[in-house]
């Protein structure tokens, strides 16, 4: 697995965090990488959501579809952006995005 820990610092969610303390947060969090192919979805309206999501590499967008099939846009996210926290956080049981 590649080594992110020169992004780490950057991430919002680490701010303030020494760069050797974030290793012992990630293991506490129980964080799970996971690599995903091009158009594959990460979260569908109605999953639940029970994490905090960061994008290491790439770019994910955010869309909301409606019940006729139409797409909207509502954000794009690259490297060190995080995603679901609202969700997470608030304890919305299911994504609306």
């Amino acid at each position: 697995m590649k080594n992110y820990t020169d992004l780490y610092s950057k991430i919002s969610l680490f701010a303030g965090i020494k760069p050797e303390e974030i290793s012992d947060m990630l293991k506490c969090l129980q964080a799970q990488f996971k690599n995903l192919q091009k158009n594959e979805t990460v979260i569908v309206v109605g999953d639940p959501v029970h994490y905090v999501g960061i994008v290491l590499e790439g770019a994910v967008e955010v869309v909301h579809e409606d019940a006729a099939g139409n797409r909207n846009v509502m954000g794009h996210l690259g490297p060190t952006d995080t995603f679901a926290e609202t969700f997470a956080c608030a304890g919305v049981q299911k994504s609306p995005v």
